[in-house]
């Protein structure tokens, strides 16, 4: 019984002094200047978990079109894009960038292009930002704890 208990919080020390890597900051790519431009039109963006930047556009792209802009604008960080009737998704779907000591992941979500089945008159694209700042600096701390 006293083995059974002595294992079973070792394993928990073992695995609580683990740091989850999938927020490490080398796991993040150096935010592209379209991308800074984007966050600096959006105040307060650090303070707020979730939010979306959405630009309009005054005709209706094809998707090539617009998928190879936006991929041009941030430099060619997507190898794909993919959709249905009424949205496109570059692929990889989430992509995390960081910018001065804030690290997200991004989402880009294109509608309105030719021959969708919105109702859009023009294009819209929709950058999804998810903050993971919280998450990486837990993570920095988990590092510098298990250092010692």
């Amino acid at each position: 019984m006293y083995k059974l208990i002595f294992i079973t919080l070792l394993s928990i020390n073992i695995y609580a002094s683990q740091c989850a890597s999938y927020f490490s900051p080398e796991k993040f790519y150096e935010a592209p200047s379209y991308l800074i431009e984007l966050l600096n039109s959006k105040k307060d963006y650090t303070k707020v978990q979730e939010f979306d930047i959405i630009k309009k556009e005054i005709y209706r792209f094809r998707s090539e079109e617009i998928a190879n802009t936006i991929n041009d604008d941030f430099e060619g960080y997507w190898s794909d894009w993919t959709g249905d009737a009424y949205e496109l998704y570059l692929k990889p779907e989430y992509t995390r960038f960081k910018y001065k000591d804030f690290y997200f992941s991004l989402k880009v979500l294109i509608s309105g292009v030719v021959g969708d089945a919105t109702n859009l008159k023009g294009t819209m694209v929709k950058y999804h930002i998810y903050n993971y700042t919280n998450k990486v600096n837990k993570f920095i701390k988990c590092q510098e704890r298990n250092k010692d």
